[in-house]
Order: C-alpha cells, then sequence, then structure tokens
C-alpha cells in the first residue's frame, strides 16, 4: 500500500481539468507488459492515462453542488499486464479513496479494492463513452461503477446510509455489463469481484456494518482529536459490530475492502489508548481481520 502511495506521489497527473464531484488522481503503468511481453506503444497509454483522469474528473456524476474542497479524493492505478495488439490491454486496476478528517490535513482511507484481469481497448484519441442505461464498454463501465463506489461510501460516512442511491447505480451497472459476458460482473467462482462488491452493498443484512461508516468518521475521526477516548470506544463499537454482522455474513468482500483500508490507521489510534481499549481492540481486530492479526499485536507495544 505505501509503495503505491509513493507511486502517486511520484507519478500522480495534475491536468487542468474542470473537476467535479471526484479529485482522482490517475497512473497507467505500462512497465508490467514491457517487461513481460515487449510490446508496448508509450503514445497510446499516454493518451489513456489523459482520457481516464478527464473522465472521471470532468464528468458530473451526482445532482449536488461541489466546493472545490469538498471534491472527493480517489486514486486509480492501472498495471498493464500484457498488450497482445494495437489498442487491446490486459491490466490489474486498483482503486483507492479517502475522506479528510474535520479540522484536520489528514486522508482516512475509505475505500481500497483491486480489480484483476481486465481487459478492453483504447486507440489514441478515442472518446470515452457511457451511457448509464446501456453497456457500451468494459472500460467505461468500470469507471463508472469505481465513481459510483467512491461517492456511496464517502456519503456514507456523512451520513446514516446517505450512500444507498450511488451503491444503487452501482449495481444497476453490473447488471447492464452482464451482457457482456466478460468476467468481474457476475456471480461465478470469484467472491472477489464488482458483482459481489454491488451486492454486499445492497444487502440489507449488511446496514448496520454501513451505519458503522457513519459512526466511525463522522462521529468517531472527526473528534478524534478532541475527545481521544470517547472516539476509540465508538470505533470499538463499530468493530463490534462487525464482528456481529460477519456471524450472519461471513464472507463479504464489502467488508473485507473496509478492512483492508483501515489496519494501519486502526494500529496508529489505538497505540495510544488505554490498556483496556488496546486489549479490546486488539481482540476484536484479530477476530474480524486475521489476515494482518500479527501487526495488530503493535498496538499492545
Amino acid at each position: 500500500m505505501k509503495f503505491v502511495y509513493t507511486l502517486f506521489a511520484l507519478f500522480s497527473l495534475s491536468i487542468g481539468a474542470i473537476a467535479q464531484e471526484l479529485n482522482c488522481s490517475v497512473l497507467v503503468d505500462d512497465e508490467p507488459a514491457a517487461n513481460t511481453s515487449g510490446r508496448i506503444d508509450k503514445e497510446i497509454t499516454a493518451d489513456l492515462q489523459n482520457a481516464l483522469y478527464d473522465f472521471m474528473n470532468s464528468r458530473r456524476w451526482t445532482e449536488d453542488e461541489f466546493e472545490t474542497e469538498e471534491r472527493i479524493n480517489c486514486n486509480l492505478v492501472i498495471s498493464i499486464t500484457k498488450m497482445p495488439s494495437l489498442g487491446k490491454f490486459e491490466a490489474n486496476f486498483q482503486f483507492q479513496s479517502s475522506r479528510t478528517i474535520y479540522g484536520t490535513d489528514y486522508e482516512s482511507p475509505i475505500f481500497s479494492f483491486i480489480d484483476k484481469s481486465i481487459t478492453f481497448d483504447y486507440a489514441v484519441g478515442q472518446n470515452l463513452d457511457y451511457n448509464e442505461n446501456a453497456y457500451v464498454s468494459n472500460l467505461t463501465s468500470i469507471l463508472a461503477f469505481y465513481a459510483y463506489m467512491t461517492l456511496a461510501i464517502d456519503y456514507d460516512s456523512f451520513s446514516e446510509l446517505g450512500g444507498t442511491s450511488y451503491y444503487a447505480k452501482a449495481l444497476d451497472i453490473v447488471n447492464t455489463a452482464q451482457s457482456s459476458g466478460l468476467p468481474n460482473w457476475t456471480r461465478g467462482n470469484n467472491t472477489n469481484n464488482r458483482y459481489w462488491l454491488a451486492d454486499n452493498a445492497t444487502n440489507p443484512q449488511l446496514e448496520d456494518f454501513r451505519r458503522g461508516y457513519y459512526n466511525y468518521h463522522r462521529l468517531a475521526m472527526d473528534q478524534l482529536a478532541a475527545k481521544p477516548k470517547e472516539s476509540q470506544e465508538l470505533i470499538i463499537k463499530v468493530l463490534e459490530t462487525i464482528s456481529k454482522t460477519q456471524q450472519v455474513l461471513p464472507v463479504s468482500i464489502f467488508m473485507v475492502s473496509f478492512l483492508s483500508s483501515k489496519d494501519a490507521e486502526l494500529i496508529n489510534i489505538f497505540k495510544n489508548a488505554s490498556p483496556e481499549n488496546k486489549k479490546k481492540a486488539v481482540n476484536l481486530l484479530r477476530r474480524i481481520d486475521p489476515t494482518n492479526a500479527n501487526k495488530y499485536q503493535q498496538i499492545l507495544r
């Protein structure tokens, strides 16, 4: 994760486009393709990076008015793994978004997801067309899907279940794109895909988990500097809710994506907690996020 953020610091694109709701940095990394096949066209990948930036940042995704400082910060890294022929791409996408914590310049990560084995077409100068009522292309459907997921999660963090309408739009994209027959738009055997992200996000069994986004960010993180003890205890309650939700829905990629974005932040939050809250936090985190169980031991040091 640190490596990815370093890449953004070094290579993020700054273009004078008119930003709307999103402030999305874009990096198209063509080195993996160059290293594996030797086939790469720098003109196409550079033009693709510009086109993706414009698509994400210039398009109006909601009817709400956003001030410049209210734009949602997000990052998109596209690692081109292969160019089978001119204009044909195989790639992995990594999408991340964050939320500024009130009264600080700290960006709290709120969404992180890696989307693998994506195929798409692109030619220099091509218009990236998108129609929310019809499937136009795999590339623009994926971009729109993550734009709405980003909006939904951000809105959830500012009001209880505030992102509902945008999760619904993400699910609509999934349903429409299934006609393409391309992977990651359908149930399949892989639960780590776009279908399951949208399915989980709109599942009533996860509403309490979604309320946790608001409790964690608006009621806890926005108050952490002023009320550290109260905020830590509220976050512990959020972790307890996640634990209970996992008993009902043990495998949820939506919850996994939340936890994968939060491990370092949670460690920092609880390093200075009381011994009692440290112990509670570590026990909960090791239970709900066993992949990072050893990391959470840092809290107790």
